[in-house]
């Protein structure tokens, strides 16, 4: 039997030894599965995905195995969608130059992006809907643009697990129908997808997965079981009327 693509067991990291957002978390993704990251503001989301990517000053590598093995014997296999914010949208870079950037792991850092390599930008941009801005400055996109344009990225690493850090944020219905239908596309090819998501009205409609989180793993499972309102309340620091009265009587 193969091994996961992505297995946490008892997984921390934070930004100082005094600032630790994740604790002991732990879990398994299946191949092929689409799973979203759910929890309050606050709850370690973001810093789950950045410590498992070595991204935090403190994390527990010897804690995460993608396929079996550490990161870095793997990377290759990995993409990485970090928030819009985190971008420099002032670069002097066109959406193609930053669709082609996904292409460098395969590349070579240092190699010319040829006419194949440009073509596979292009032909990501248009699974995005963006190929009419090919051309187009990344500070004149607008933000679903901008997001869908870090979906491409993404898409031309052929990784075969990807790693999103809320992919929907501040975004319209279009921009969200288009992103979902890549990513679920991608899951039908067997790849696996794990992304922060914070809107719980469409979780069950995009994503057959859930883990719900708040600094550890609350739960994990099928979303519309996971995401239960009992579930979700305690996850959220709500104490529900129904609770609240069984501990009165």
């Amino acid at each position: 039997m193969s091994a996961a693509p992505l297995e946490l067991r008892g997984f921390s990291a934070g930004y100082s030894a005094s600032e630790i957002r994740v604790a002991d978390a732990t879990f398994s993704l299946a191949r092929g599965t689409m799973t979203a990251l759910v929890g309050p503001n606050g709850a370690g989301k973001s810093t789950l995905l950045k410590g498992i990517l070595r991204l935090t000053p403190v994390h527990d590598a010897s804690s995460v195995r993608f396929f079996g093995e550490p990161l870095d014997r793997v990377r290759s296999r990995v993409a990485y969608l970090p928030q819009r914010s985190e971008i420099d949208w002032t670069f002097p870079a066109c959406a193609l130059d930053v669709v082609a950037m996904g292409l460098y792991r395969r590349l070579g850092l240092f190699r010319r992006v040829g006419r194949a390599a440009r073509d596979e930008a292009l032909a990501a941009l248009a699974l995005v809907g963006l190929e009419d801005a090919a051309s187009k400055p990344i500070g004149e996109l607008s933000g679903g643009q901008r997001q869908r344009l870090l979906v491409a990225r993404a898409l031309v690493q052929r990784a075969d697990i990807v790693l999103l850090d809320e992919p929907f944020a501040n975004v319209d219905e279009v921009t969200e129908q288009a992103i979902a239908s890549v990513l679920q596309k991608l899951r039908g090819e067997g790849t696996t997808i794990l992304a922060v998501h914070h809107d719980l009205g469409t979780v069950r409609s995009i994503f057959e997965d859930a883990i719900l989180f708040n600094t550890r793993v609350l739960a994990h499972g099928p979303a519309r079981a996971t995401l239960a309102d009992i579930s979700v309340a305690r996850a959220y620091g709500i104490v529900l009327e129904q609770e609240h009265a069984g501990r009165i009587s």
